[in-house]
């Protein structure tokens, strides 16, 4: 696989999850998207971004047909099939890019963005191919795809062409045909007809992607192809004359030589029949759709049966791997919804007990009950950071961080995490210096390694975390010269030999089973990695264990800690000469807008309360203010809407966004200062410290 680009400070295109996404990928960040109704790349919704990076790492044709006019996005798996219409299909509504069947895709789109799904088995289409129109056969399925709101914001289709197939068969059928007519010329001649019959059927099935044999009536193996037999790493001589449901396809899988038994007995009475099936093969586990159909001669009686199996594996993985990150976008929207509330909560109670704590009488027990109530409020605080990160909702910045303090913090959540049968030792080196890295990210990513350490060791063993630092010289393939520190996770598992070992990190590539696991852990912990300028790196022996080395650059500078003491001096205003700074504040929270008040006010300034967008707009017409404070997350006009137009309007007035969240991309264009929630009074006063003493 393409690795993931070096990290370059200060690119922020927020394209990365492209990087991997082959000609296809290169294709869309390349492509001029505001000529569409999506509009440019960086302002795609995370929903969009999800599902496109999802269908570019699928080997499987995939089609996304975005909002109603269905804008096309594809993989290179599919810019094959769109053969010469590629590449002027990416970013075309899907009726004008296939003309004509624009009705029967005006019916996807119908079904789909109404929350249906569709399916098409063999479907029959004409296509414009060669400069002429050929019928072509296509197993088609669509399904809704949900957009933030939780409605179908777009209808995605997997598409894998048959028409190879449903042409075999109907050889197969005439084949079948000629075979009746070489029987009962058998029957009635007895000469090397057979010979010639049996030739002529071999070669028909010896053309055909299918698993296809042929049974005689009393369900014995006479014939299976060349696709059969490799499924099973198996040559004709292995398998003929055996009992179809003794043979090495069924024998591996509980249950199904019964199954298998009963189908060819219905079979040999005359009737037709069709099973999916997912078989244990010395291939692997793989899926087939498979039918058995009888062979009769002009007087009813059945003279040999035909099984064919058509598989559908790679589908099957990639109806899966959307289904988990469908999953995981729901969970991570519900997250983000319950911190964005929580949010509002700790907003309410950080502030009072700042303002509580400035009023209140100086006595020992007092001060120390106030400073635990928002030592507690704080944790809160850092709770949500945890909850947004996972929703990729919150603003990540990196700061200073010392390895063994956030190891020591989180000590307790491991061992929660990992359960009373698993020892957790930690051993920290004498003199570790600090990194620069985001502590969220940092913590999330260990928290992963260590429940994979947990997995591998089923749930008993012992995990050690270790830091260091060491110093990288000339020659390694992705890390540059220079002082690193190193965070250690190893488990006392199972291992990983040398193929699985070069699989780990690829991203939805896992040993667990189906729905244990998404096998997105250990690529979100390299591209982190990558992302800090630093790398991951997996050493791995079967029965040995694992671990897995976060190697990230040495700080060249220590940080200072950050003062909680506010600026209690307000700067003064531009709307009166020699005033304080008038600020308007708006949210649509009524604990959150009053806390903001009473901090505001008792720093010294003058404030005017707003319930929403409109009625801010009100106020800034009637009334001259020095800066506006909003909320981005409120109902009707959000704040970054807020803002647009208020810069219309005022130009010059400063403006400030209070969000938990980080996906505002109009917000960033306007480049307004941003300022976290919860945030405290001293956090609040520098903001708007900063930015109305800052030049304009």
């Amino acid at each position: 696989m393409t690795p993931h680009p070096p990290f370059v400070p200060g690119d922020t295109d927020g394209l990365s999850w492209l990087d991997r996404g082959g000609e296809a990928g290169a294709l869309i960040r390349a492509f001029d998207w505001t000529r569409t109704p999506l509009g440019a790349l960086e302002t795609w919704s995370q929903s969009l971004r999800t599902i496109t990076a999802m269908l570019l790492l699928s080997p499987v044709p995939i089609v996304l047909l975005w909002g109603p006019q269905g804008i096309m996005i594809y993989n290179d798996a599919y810019s094959i099939f769109a053969g010469a219409r590629h590449p002027r299909l990416l970013g075309s509504e899907v009726r004008k890019g296939w003309t004509e069947i624009a009705d029967f895709n005006d019916n996807v789109m119908r079904v789909g963005l109404a929350g249906g799904t569709l399916a098409y088995k063999d479907q029959q289409l004409t296509l414009e191919r060669n400069g002429k129109p050929e019928p072509v056969w296509m197993n088609l399925d669509y399904s809704p795809v949900l957009d933030e709101s939780g409605m179908p914001g777009g209808v995605i289709a997997f598409v894998v062409e048959t028409t190879a197939r449903v042409r075999a068969e109907q050889n197969v059928r005439e084949g079948e045909r000629r075979f009746r007519e070489h029987l009962e010329a058998m029957v009635a001649e007895r000469t090397a007809a057979l010979e010639r019959s049996e030739a002529n059927l071999r070669t028909i099935f010896e053309t055909s992607h299918l698993y296809q044999y042929l049974l005689s009536p009393d369900g014995n193996v006479v014939y299976a192809n060349a696709t059969a037999l490799a499924g099973v790493e198996a040559t004709l001589d292995d398998v003929i004359g055996l009992p179809f449901w003794l043979t090495p396809w069924f024998g591996g899988t509980p249950g199904m030589p019964q199954a298998v038994e009963a189908a060819t007995r219905r079979a040999a009475a005359g009737k037709s029949e069709h099973m999916s099936m997912a078989l244990n093969l010395p291939t692997g586990v793989r899926s087939f759709d498979f039918s058995m159909r009888p062979v009769t001669d002009e007087s009813g009686n059945v003279v040999a049966m035909v099984p064919e199996a058509v598989e559908k594996t790679a589908r099957i993985k990639a109806e899966q791997t959307l289904l988990q990150v469908q999953k995981m976008e729901a969970l991570g929207n519900l997250t983000g919804g319950i911190a964005h509330d929580f949010n509002n909560l700790l907003m309410a109670v950080q502030g009072s007990l700042d303002l509580l704590r400035e009023r209140m009488p100086q006595e020992p027990l007092l001060l120390r009950l106030a400073d635990t109530a928002i030592a507690g409020a704080e944790r809160g605080s850092a709770l949500t950071r945890r909850m947004l990160a996972f929703a990729r909702r919150q603003d990540l910045t990196t700061e200073s961080i010392d390895l063994r303090q956030l190891v020591e913090g989180m000590t307790e959540l491991l061992r929660r995490s990992l359960g009373p049968t698993i020892v957790l030792e930690t051993y920290f080196g004498p003199r570790v210096p600090t990194i620069r890295a985001d502590a969220n990210q940092l913590e999330t990513a260990l928290l992963n390694l260590a429940v994979n350490a947990r997995d591998a060791m089923d749930g008993v063993g012992t995990l050690i975390i270790t830091t260091d630092e060491d110093w990288m010289q000339e020659g390694h393939a992705t890390l540059s010269p220079g002082h690193y520190v190193r965070l250690s996770v190893s488990d006392s598992g199972a291992g990983m030999d040398e193929a699985m070992l070069k699989r780990a990190i690829e991203p939805f590539f896992t040993t667990k089973g189906v729905g244990k696991g998404t096998g997105l852990g250990l690529s979100m912990v390299h591209g982190l990695s990558e992302q800090l300028g630093g790398t991951l790196i997996l050493r791995s022996r079967v029965d040995e264990g694992t671990t897995a080395e976060i190697w990230l650059p040495a700080a060249q500078v220590h940080d200072l800690p950050a003062s909680r003491e506010a600026h209690v001096t307000p700067v003064l205003g531009r709307c009166a000469p020699d005033t304080v700074v008038s600020i308007l504040t708006v949210d649509d929270d009524d604990l959150v807008r009053t806390t903001t008040v009473d901090m505001l006010e008792a720093l010294g300034y003058q404030v005017i309360p707003a319930r929403s967008g409109y009625e801010a707009l009100q106020v800034l017409e009637a009334t001259c203010v020095d800066l506006v404070i909003t909320d981005h997350a409120m109902p009707q006009m959000t704040g970054t809407q807020l803002a647009e137009r208020i810069r219309e309007r005022w130009p010059d007035l400063p403006m400030i966004m209070a969000t938990g969240y980080a996906d505002l991309p109009a917000g960033q264009q306007l480049q307004i200062p941003r300022l976290a929630k919860p945030y405290s009074q001293a956090t609040l006063a520098d903001a708007v410290h900063r930015t109305v003493s800052r030049p304009r």
